[in-house]
């Protein structure tokens, strides 16, 4: 850095003295007039971050001290084919698959209670469904008696067992649509933020995998967020 002293020898010609206004505040007027543009070009290289500073000596432009260069295109760190290496996990992901996929969207997007809504939502038609699926069935069984040695069939009972049981359906049909768009939504999130390339499907794969591959493509995430069977936690929000 150079001082006033030596930028004030600098600046005024050899066998010169300084005007008597330098003593008296007026050092700054004084070196401004005077300066060469060779010592202008220094002072401001001085003042000036060393991060803005090119090999030219120049400032670089605003938009190429903020731009980042996008990471080169990834594949996820494990395939679909690849859930089962930890057998535990799998089974977790298999058997808890409401819970896990609560838990995956949360941490992905950063929605707070998002775990306990979508949780709550798969869980509870998954119950319903259930349930319905019993009943209908139940009423199904009693249809069908023997009178007199003969088989009759009560219609009434096969009715209603066939309204019970197209319910059951619509309603596991909702929740497998719900679960595609959380997971395709978490599995997209995944994929923009670590810049995985997509199939011959194009953006259409995150659909088709979380779909058809619900339990697989759920493991396979998990994965990518560095989470396993020995850190995965089943009762928190985030799964670890």
């Amino acid at each position: 850095m150079l001082s006033h002293v030596h930028v004030r020898n600098l600046c005024q010609p050899r066998g010169s003295m300084p005007p008597v206004s330098w003593s008296r505040g007026y050092g700054a007027s004084y070196l401004h007039l005077n300066m060469t543009p060779q010592i202008k070009k220094v002072l401001m290289l001085e003042t000036m971050p060393p991060s803005t500073i090119t090999r030219g000596g120049s400032r670089a432009p605003v938009g190429q001290r903020t731009r980042s260069a996008p990471p080169p295109p990834s594949n996820f760190s494990k395939g679909l084919c690849q859930c089962c290496d930890d057998p535990g996990f799998a089974c977790t992901m298999l058997c808890c698959g409401p819970t896990a996929t609560g838990q995956l969207y949360e941490r992905v997007s950063s929605t707070p209670r998002s775990c306990f809504y979508i949780s709550t939502a798969l869980w509870g038609i998954f119950f319903l469904t259930s349930t319905l699926m019993s009943v209908g069935n139940a009423y199904l069984e009693n249809a069908w008696y023997v009178e007199d040695d003969e088989v009759h069939i009560n219609m009434g009972n096969v009715s209603q067992a066939t309204v019970i049981l197209s319910v059951s359906s619509s309603f596991s049909f909702l929740g497998s649509i719900i679960s595609t768009c959380v997971l395709c939504s978490a599995r997209r999130r995944i994929r923009d933020r670590d810049n995985i390339k997509t199939g011959g499907c194009g953006d259409l794969e995150d659909c088709c995998v979380t779909y058809w591959c619900g339990c697989c493509s759920l493991t396979q995430m998990f994965y990518q967020e560095k989470v396993d069977g020995y850190s995965y936690n089943l009762v928190s929000n985030t799964g670890t």
